[in-house]
């Protein structure tokens, strides 16, 4: 029997009129020169080329004895949404960044649906990475609005 699905979800509203270039920014997740300095979140793209369905990256909680993992990207619905799954790591799922669009802005949504098997790592979860985990989310949509609303 397995964990039971969770969803974790973050959003922020982004005043522009160029959803092109959101999307673009939301492509580049964890590589583009607005990710904060100060996260604790560090990808690295594996391989050469443009982000495409296939593109592998390593991740990496950075903190002693943190937790790294892959992921894959296996969805771009351009320009709207980039999906990837999590792959060898103490979380199972993916990871959802999805561009809504409303009258006067767009809302980017950040969704992590997810399950947790090992009671120990579910246990680590509540009480360090979770919160850990907002706190990134939060700081990275903030840029991300920062940035483009410059």
């Amino acid at each position: 029997m397995g964990s039971p699905k969770l969803i974790n979800r973050h959003q922020i509203s982004i005043s522009t009129n160029n959803k092109q270039q959101l999307f673009e920014q939301i492509l580049l997740w964890g590589e583009s020169s607005w990710w904060p300095k100060k996260s604790l979140m560090k990808f690295l793209r594996i391989g050469d080329g443009p982000i495409v369905v296939g593109t592998l990256y390593r991740q990496k909680v950075m903190l002693p004895f943190a937790p790294t993992w892959c992921s894959l990207v296996t969805n771009i619905n351009q320009p709207v949404s980039v999906c990837r799954r999590l792959l060898a790591g103490f979380l199972a799922g993916q990871e959802e960044i999805k561009i809504v669009e409303s009258d006067n802005f767009f809302l980017v949504v950040y969704s992590l649906e997810y399950s947790i098997e090992k009671i120990f790592y579910r246990w680590l979860w509540k009480i360090i990475f979770e919160r850990l985990h907002n706190y990134n989310i939060e700081l990275i949509l903030k840029n991300l609005k920062d940035y483009l609303e410059r």
